[in-house]
C-alpha cells in the first residue's frame, strides 16, 4: 500500500488521520464489516458493532505503530482475538 491509499492525494497535515470514508472504500461500511467480526463466543462482543456507536477506525486501527484494542481499555476481561497490526 502507498502512503495515498489511505490519505488520498495530498499530503497529510501533521498527525492527520486518515477518514473512516477512506477505510470504508476498501473494506466496507460498518455494517458490513460488523458482519465479518461477530463475537465467537460472544455475538453481542463485535468491535464494528459498538454501544458506543460509529467510532473512528483509527481509534484501534494504527499504520504507522501497532494497533490496539479499544474496547479493551474498559472491558479488560473480554476474551477477543488478537487486532490485526497489533504485534
Amino acid at each position: 500500500m502507498s502512503c495515498s491509499s489511505c490519505h488520498g492525494e495530498r499530503l497529510p497535515l501533521l498527525d492527520e488521520k486518515p477518514s473512516n470514508e477512506e477505510c470504508f472504500k476498501c473494506h466496507g461500511s460498518y455494517e458490513a464489516l460488523a458482519a465479518k467480526t461477530p463475537g465467537k463466543d460472544h455475538p453481542t462482543r463485535n468491535p464494528h458493532e459498538s454501544h458506543l456507536g460509529p467510532i473512528n477506525c483509527t481509534v484501534c486501527h494504527k499504520a504507522h505503530q501497532p494497533s490496539v484494542n479499544y474496547c479493551m481499555d474498559c472491558h479488560k476481561l473480554f476474551e477477543m482475538a488478537p487486532i490485526p497490526g497489533a504485534e
